[in-house]
Parts: structure tokens; sequence; C-alpha cells
């Protein structure tokens, strides 16, 4: 994941911040041209962007939620909920991938690029 904080885009007075990185490999090449997307956060006192719709496979999640991000974190939070269906649509979906919705957790024991 990589974030960019911009703070201010006046002219000639213009800075950004850069954190992290991407992983090309997992961003698929038919999307977007296999280029990052950039979201816009709900505001700018928070770190979360609002989704309706995940897809796993061929499995689809709806609904209206707020995803937060924070960089010094190494996952996303997502609510309970939410996490329920996603670990549902990835473990039917992925056959590496074993989750526990009582932990929030979702393990591989390979590595993700080896994953289909």
């Amino acid at each position: 994941m990589s974030i960019n904080v911009y703070s201010n885009s006046s002219f000639r007075n213009a800075s950004s911040i850069k954190f992290g990185s991407y992983d090309e490999k997992a961003i698929d090449p038919t999307y977007n041209k296999g280029k990052p997307t950039m979201f816009t956060t709900n505001s700018l006192s928070a770190w979360s962007v609002s989704q309706n719709l995940l897809v796993f496979g061929t499995d689809q999640i709806t609904g209206t939620y707020e995803v937060n991000l924070n960089p010094g974190l190494p996952f996303i939070y997502v609510p309970d909920t939410v996490f329920a269906s996603i670990s549902s649509a990835m473990s039917s979906s992925i056959k590496e991938f074993t989750c526990n919705d009582s932990l929030n957790i979702c393990k591989t024991s390979i590595g993700c690029d080896k994953i289909d």
C-alpha cells in the first residue's frame, strides 16, 4: 500500500509525503492498465474511504461501509460484519486461505505470489 499526503497544491507551494510502496504482481493487469488507483479519503481528518462493492473470485460483497487505512498498521481495518463476509468469500475462493472470524484474521501458508 502506498499512501500519499498532499499538504498544499497551490502554485509554487505544493508538497507531498509518500509512505510505502505497492506490489506490481498484486495488481490485475487488465484493471487500470495494471497501475495503482488513487482514492480520495472521506475527509481531511480521516484516513478512510467509502466502499460499496468488494469482489473475490465470483463472490461479491455489497453494502456501504468505511474502510480505514492506517500506514502505521500492517493491515486494513473493516468492521466485524464486513470481515465475516470477506473471510467467507476469501475462504471459498482461495483454497490456501484459512480464516478465524473470532480473531478477525485470515492467513495463508504460502506466499501471495503463489496464489492463483
